[in-house]
Formats: C-alpha cells, sequence, structure tokens
C-alpha cells in the first residue's frame, strides 16, 4: 500500500528525530544568508556542506575550514565540505538547504535533479514565494 503524504512526512520527522546531530546538511547558496545558515547550523553541532555554483564564493570558508559568525550568533562553524560540485555537496546530505532567491531556484532544481537520493528532504529559502512549485515542477519533470 502507498504511503499518504501524511505517513512519508511523518516518516521523514521520525528519521531526523531519531538521528538527532547526526544528520548532515546541505547549504546551497553562499551568499549572505547561505553562509550565515552554514555557519549557525555548524555552530550548533551539526555535520554541514556548503555548495555555491562559482568556486570563487567558497575561497574563504575553505581557507578558514568553516565561516565565523558575529552578531546575534557567534562562533565558528566548522564547514566539512565547501564545493562548487553538486555531486560531492548534496551526495551525503540528509537536508538540503536552499538558500538563493527565488528566482534561482529552478537552475537549483535543475542542477540537483539527477543527484537526488530517496530520503532526502529540501527546505527551500524563502519558502513562501512561487519558487517552491517551480522547485517541485522541475523535480517531477526531471522524475527525481
Amino acid at each position: 500500500m502507498p504511503y499518504t503524504k501524511d505517513q512519508r512526512l511523518q516518516n521523514l520527522i521520525k528519521k531526523v528525530a531519531e538521528k538527532g546531530k547526526a544528520i548532515k546538511f546541505c547549504v546551497l547558496g553562499a551568499g549572505h544568508g547561505g553562509l550565515a545558515m552554514a555557519g549557525h547550523l555548524a555552530i550548533l553541532g551539526f555535520r554541514v556542506n556548503l555548495y555555491n555554483r562559482s568556486e570563487e564564493r567558497l575561497q574563504g570558508v575553505k581557507w578558514h575550514g568553516g565561516i565565523q559568525l558575529g552578531g546575534e550568533i557567534r562562533g565558528f562553524g566548522t564547514i566539512e565540505r565547501a564545493t562548487s560540485n553538486i555531486v560531492e555537496a548534496i551526495e551525503d546530505a540528509d537536508i538540503l538547504m536552499v538558500v538563493v532567491p527565488a528566482t534561482a531556484h529552478q537552475t537549483i532544481a535543475e542542477t540537483c535533479a539527477p543527484y537526488l537520493k530517496e530520503g532526502q528532504i529540501i527546505i527551500l529559502n524563502p519558502g513562501r514565494t512561487c519558487g517552491t512549485l517551480e522547485f517541485r515542477k522541475v523535480l517531477v519533470d526531471k522524475g527525481a
């Protein structure tokens, strides 16, 4: 019997709760929001990969081995892998945090689609826009 959406969601929540801090995130986008998200998750103790389409944006993170946050949240978050290679970025991630403008959701979806694995969770930031509809359409069209 196929799962309903509610059953799938409950199973995902259970999986996440069981893994706790062992959950691995991949933050897609190394702009201000992506760097803040990746740094914060790492400071909280999660394992984090960081992806950006252009390697130049990742040089500082690679050089320092992570991200230093100041302000409301302070500390150094170690990044396991900072890369412009989408396969390397998402292959071992449980949760993908897409932190790019909604206008880039289609491109990120097209880039990720061939490499997504069953059970990976994708969260769009911002998620209140029509980017979520576009992201879903691309994944369906690509058979992901």
